[in-house]
């Protein structure tokens, strides 16, 4: 045929059975000759590759040391961790299963090089020894590195490839569900996520970050979680600290006012007009959503509302700002001031872990295009997260408020029961809570007076009598709450008293309820005059004068007098605990009357759910 063998490039391999050992032997002696040439003996330690695939003469080649050696050349290269996954994946995983599918191997092989690409890929991203194998193995449309396994998938591959079988269906380790929109960046190119970031944000996918839960596991008695660290009366889990923790309150609100910020622009840029936190009176409330964007070619106005949940209630979410916004007249006011004919609302809903809700996805996308602005959107609620964690951890602030009070700087606020429309002065006044700002000013020069961790009483003393100079002149130039200021106008007689706080009683003491002149500034009365004495319906009005409750009066005048008592608000500084308990039952009489009585109160009040359901009346 005209060919001819090269010695150069051939090679002999002489296999002789010995038969009292019944084994098999390696000639490292030339046997086979071409022409007038031996070809060149392989002995028992040489190797060679036919189709890929690296044989000894005992078989395939040993596969650890095929995959030790490049991962080994992968860690020591100077190259960023999405590089390195990249490589893993797409280079080194084919080359290896490719060689495996034909070769003979066992489970425990097959086992015993999983934990080799683990381990290379924990070290790799800084992940912990106990991270779900679902992160590994699990591809990157479920929140996974899409690292092949090669005890699960080689077998397929084995079988698919006998049986010629162009699909299998078999089955993976699957993490939560999400959206290609949430995982893209898990794939993504090395200069759209910073490495130090790339890891990080794994680390919180993964639930890796390391925490006071996390970090006690094995270690903690039964039963017993450990508290956050910042003084909330909480667990401190990744959760927590993204979503709830005092800490980094400013944090979480700098994060998601980044997320506003930038839809708004890019519906900017996209020709939607847009407004920014308009303020709209409605007969639930007041209603404040993020973004109003308008596009009146289209004929369309859109409200947004961003909001950054957790992952178990996404749906219930997305609903509940559907609802809230979706009301007839809010719908129809955006609809007069914008012009156009349709309006709809868009809650923009993500996860603390980056995962888009697929409903809120494909509807921004209908508005701003694209899915790349959308992939953006996620690393950008990934590091807002990251930067919480951060924060967290470098700063020392711990919370002096009330345990139960603590989940949020201002929850103490929704506590007192009040309407919210009491300015945030009074109701620390009526409370007798310090604001916040002071007590960590307090809290910071305690630790300067330190002294082998312990403070003096002087020191402490010294602190908060600075904290009540300090809240006294701000309660007295403050220029909201006077009409508590009125009743309590000295902060430190006040925190001496000691009293229940009720719903009416509140009223009283802030002058925010059912009087027609405080309803008439906010607009939702039309005539501030009491509807019987023609005079200013104001709470010193309702107290001494008003008709309507006359005989209430004459009722509480004479109970006091039965204790020594004359008749007045300031009654309430008493020490006779009887005597406030004769107020604050009169406030709870006089305010059913008012509800039941106001006859010409506007009919949107009657809507407003914090109005108090009263029962009938006893006197």
């Amino acid at each position: 045929m005209g060919l001819m063998l090269s010695v150069e490039k051939f090679h002999s391999l002489a296999l002789v059975a010995v038969g009292k050992t019944r084994k098999m032997k390696v000639l490292d002696e030339p046997t086979l000759r071409v022409g007038n040439a031996f070809l060149p003996p392989l002995g028992i330690t040489d190797c060679w590759r036919y189709l890929g695939i690296s044989f000894t003469s005992r078989g395939v080649k040993a596969f650890r040391k095929e995959l030790e050696e490049p991962l080994r050349r992968i860690s020591e290269a100077p190259l960023k961790p999405h590089q390195m996954m990249e490589i893993l994946r797409n280079f080194l995983m084919p080359f290896l299963i490719h060689q495996l599918s034909f070769a003979r191997v066992s489970m425990g092989i097959l086992k015993a090089l999983d934990v080799v690409v683990r381990a290379s890929v924990r070290r790799w991203l800084k992940l912990p020894k106990d991270v779900a194998l679902g992160i590994f193995h699990a591809p990157p449309s479920s929140a996974g590195l899409g690292v092949p396994s090669f005890l699960r998938s080689l077998p397929v591959l084995i079988l698919s490839r006998l049986r010629n079988v162009s699909k299998s269906d078999y089955p993976r380790t699957l993490i939560a569900k999400a959206t290609k929109l949430s995982t893209a960046w898990l794939v993504a190119d090395a200069r759209l996520v910073p490495a130090r970031d790339y890891i990080s944000y794994l680390q919180i996918v993964s639930n890796s970050l390391p925490t006071k839960l996390r970090t006690s596991r094995g270690r903690r008695a039964e039963g017993i979680l450990p508290k956050c660290r910042a003084g909330c009366d909480d667990v401190e889990s990744a959760y927590h600290i993204a979503q709830q923790c005092v800490r980094i309150h400013e944090a979480r609100i700098a994060c998601h006012d980044n997320i506003v910020r930038v839809v708004a622009d890019k519906c900017v840029k996209r020709g939607w007009e847009v407004k920014r936190e308009p303020r709209y009176k409605t007969e639930a409330g007041l209603r404040k959503p993020d973004l109003v964007a308008v596009n009146k070619e289209l004929g369309k106005a859109v409200i947004m509302d961003v909001q950054v949940v957790q992952a178990s209630n996404l749906d219930w979410s997305y609903n509940t700002k559907i609802k809230k916004y979706a009301t007839k007249d809010l719908l129809a006011t955006v609809m007069a001031e914008s012009g156009v004919k349709e309006v709809s609302v868009l809650p923009i809903t993500l996860t603390w872990k980056g995962s888009w809700f697929v409903k809120s996805a494909s509807e921004l996308q209908d508005i701003v295009g694209g899915g790349s602005f959308l992939k953006s959107l996620v690393t950008r609620t990934l590091f807002g997260t990251l930067l919480c964690w951060r924060r967290f951890m470098r700063s020392t602030t711990v919370s002096q408020m009330p345990r139960h009070l603590i989940s949020d700087p201002h929850e103490w606020i929704n506590e007192i029961p009040t309407y919210r429309t009491v300015s945030t002065d009074a109701l620390q006044v009526i409370a007798g809570i310090a604001p916040m700002d002071l007590r960590v000013i307090e809290v910071g020069k305690l630790a300067l007076t330190r002294v082998n961790g312990q403070v003096e009483p002087q020191h402490r003393r010294v602190a908060w009598e600075k904290v009540m100079e300090d809240w006294h002149e701000r309660w007295s130039a403050s220029e909201k709450g006077r009409v508590t200021f009125t009743i309590f106008p000295c902060v430190r007689e006040k925190l001496k008293l000691d009293f229940v706080l009720t719903h009416d009683l509140v009223q009283f003491l802030s002058g925010h309820g059912n009087f027609k002149a405080k309803l008439y500034e906010l607009g939702l009365v039309d005539d501030p005059q009491c509807d019987d004495c023609l005079v200013l319906h104001t709470m010193a009005h309702v107290l001494h004068d008003c008709v309507r409750i006359e005989d209430l009066r004459e009722i509480l005048k004479w109970k006091l007098s039965l204790l020594g008592l004359d008749f007045d608000l300031a009654v309430i500084k008493a020490a006779d605990s009887d005597a406030k308990a004769l107020l604050s039952e009169f406030a709870r009489k006089v305010m059913r009357r008012l509800s039941v009585g106001n006859h010409a109160r506007d009919e949107r009040l009657a809507a407003d759910p914090l109005q108090p359901d009263f029962g009938p009346e006893t006197v």
